[in-house]
């Protein structure tokens, strides 16, 4: 999943360089994105919850950040979300943001699916683990034929 994103005021310092933990939240952007283009809504999963008619949720266990470069009030930042791995009970994400090609951060996260009734990790739903699956099948075809 790539998408623009303009930085503003928001999300910046008083000196105009965006603030670290506005990475983060690009990057949960952009992965909901992505889940909501292969069918996965989170909001659809919280509107059962709320509807008792589920007790499913999407979690992030783990999020870890490299920052390159500083990205500052008004750039065109471009975000690259790809499913790395992924198993039933896990996935690992990694989004990229860049600016005129080059690497401003990584945001390294991990997703899981928790019973927000006992808090406890579960397995991933078939239609969530089958449709982040294809995505991470993707990835890897892609990266695989990049290296031959």
């Amino acid at each position: 999943m790539i998408r623009t994103y303009r930085v503003c005021l928001a999300d910046t310092d008083a000196t105009g360089i965006v603030y670290h933990a506005r990475y983060f939240e690009m990057a949960e952007r952009n992965h909901n994105e992505l889940l909501l283009s292969i069918g996965v809504s989170v909001a659809d999963l919280l509107r059962r919850i709320r509807d008792g008619r589920g007790n499913v949720a999407l979690a992030l266990r783990s999020a870890a950040a490299k920052f390159v470069s500083p990205a500052f009030l008004a750039d065109l930042l471009t975000l690259e979300t790809e499913v790395r791995r992924h198993s039933a009970a896990r996935s690992m994400w990694r989004t990229t943001i860049t600016r005129d090609g080059s690497l401003v951060c990584a945001i390294d996260a991990e997703l899981v699916c928790i019973n927000v009734l006992t808090g406890q990790a579960v397995m991933m739903p078939f239609s969530i683990d089958e449709a982040i699956g294809r995505v991470a099948i993707e990835w890897i075809a892609a990266t695989a034929a990049v290296r031959v």
